[in-house]
């Protein structure tokens, strides 16, 4: 399940499972813990934000160890922009499993929510460390965007290149590199970066109008580096 932050995504996974090496009592607790939690994930998913929230606590008061659990239910409190309770689940995920590189990934972006950019480049880095993370792109995508908060555009652009070698049908990366591009003055790739974001964002499927008339609304309602972002694809757009 992903989620965007403008064109940041969060990660969460369905947990995998294994309870034969403890004892019946334990694979008891853990089996009720595991349902609480596909039961939060899937409330989640439909946007019940609440019921989420109940049955995660409810996994999380069987089983304090629940690394997945912990995970979802900062996800729940991103939702409700409490990004303190958000960066609690996240880092008591890690101090289960300090390799847990779908936590790292939306500690990331919750610091990337309070614009503490240096913070959430460590945390996207710390996701990237673990050879067995399974969606590296994801992590690589997040870093690029914190690279270029901080003005780091070259490094920028090796985040954005490596998340689509990782990740080749992903198109977040491409308006990355359109805004890096576009920031160093380098309008010829800005725009072709920015057609091909258009032509592989499942919201527009390569309609240019959809996409102008999306940034004019984006622009009008954010402020900050969002607005800026939006004032500067419309720009791409005229080259």
């Amino acid at each position: 399940m992903e989620y965007f932050i403008f064109y940041m995504m969060f990660s969460i996974v369905t947990a995998s499972f294994c309870v034969s090496c403890v004892t019946t009592g334990v694979q008891e607790k853990d089996k009720r813990a595991e349902a609480y939690y596909r039961l939060g994930v899937a409330k989640l998913n439909e946007n019940d934000i609440q019921g989420a929230f109940v049955e995660l606590k409810r996994a999380l008061e069987i089983d304090s160890s629940y690394k997945e659990a912990y995970n979802a239910l900062g996800l729940v409190y991103l939702h409700l922009d409490n990004y303190e309770g958000a960066k609690e689940s996240f880092k008591k995920a890690i101090n289960v499993d300090p390799s847990y590189s779908e936590a790292y990934n939306n500690l990331g972006l919750t610091y990337a929510k309070l614009n503490q950019w240096k913070l959430s480049e460590k945390a996207f880095t710390s996701a990237l460390a673990n050879p067995l993370y399974a969606t590296p792109d994801k992590a690589c995508n997040n870093l690029g965007f914190s690279l270029y908060r901080q003005g780091k555009y070259d490094e920028a652009l090796a985040a954005f290149k490596s998340s689509l070698k990782r990740n080749p049908s992903g198109y977040s990366p491409y308006y990355g590199l359109a805004l890096s591009y576009n920031t160093l003055g380098r309008y010829g790739e800005a725009s072709e970066f920015l057609t091909e974001a258009i032509k592989h964002d499942p919201n527009f499927n390569g309609d240019f109008k959809k996409a102008h008339d999306t940034f004019v609304e984006r622009k009008r309602k954010a402020s900050g580096p969002e607005e800026k972002d939006n004032v500067d694809f419309l720009e791409i757009m005229n080259y």
